[in-house]
């Protein structure tokens, strides 16, 4: 499997993975409208050619034969907390096909953004999770963010708690 930088010509298959992947992510516990709502808006080809574009801006894509199977989105962005770094990274999304989840590779794509970020002078890394993703949150907690407040997330109508986690880099 490869991990590499996405490329601008990608934002049509950059928008089906992620809307793929976040309808399964959610698709038990968020109602489909708001679902829907959301992937209208967040994964048309157009919405990922600019967060492509954006300044500090990266895509991390995890490729196996010619297939698009997980994804890691990444800013360069201080954390919504007073606190926060200022020179911090954020993974602003971090998703795995499901047959990839439990097999290990969550840890290697992770250990992939935060190279990208060292290579950019970050020096933390920082990220949302819905309060309601014991998974997600255990698997950021073993790899050594801490909670540090919380914030909130549109999807559609509804606005739900998030968890605030950082780990330096």
């Amino acid at each position: 499997m490869e991990i590499r930088p996405a490329l601008p010509a990608e934002a049509a298959a950059l928008a089906e993975l992620g809307a793929r992947l976040f309808r399964h992510t959610y698709a038990d516990q968020v109602p489909r409208p708001d679902i829907e709502a959301h992937v209208a808006v967040a994964f048309t080809p157009e919405a990922q050619a600019r967060e492509l574009a954006g300044p500090g801006a990266a895509v991390l894509l995890a490729v196996a034969a010619g297939v698009l199977v997980a994804y890691a989105q990444l800013r360069t962005s201080a954390p919504p907390l007073a606190a926060g770094d200022p020179r911090s990274l954020e993974i602003a999304r971090f998703y795995l096909d499901p047959p990839l989840q439990g097999t290990g590779f969550a840890s290697t794509l992770m250990a992939a953004c935060l190279d990208w970020g060292r290579r950019q002078g970050r020096t933390a890394v920082w990220l949302q999770v819905w309060e309601l993703n014991p998974r997600a949150i255990a698997f950021y907690l073993k790899e050594g963010f801490a909670d540090v407040g919380q914030t909130t997330f549109q999807v559609g109508n509804i606005l739900y708690r998030d968890r605030v986690m950082t780990r330096p880099i």
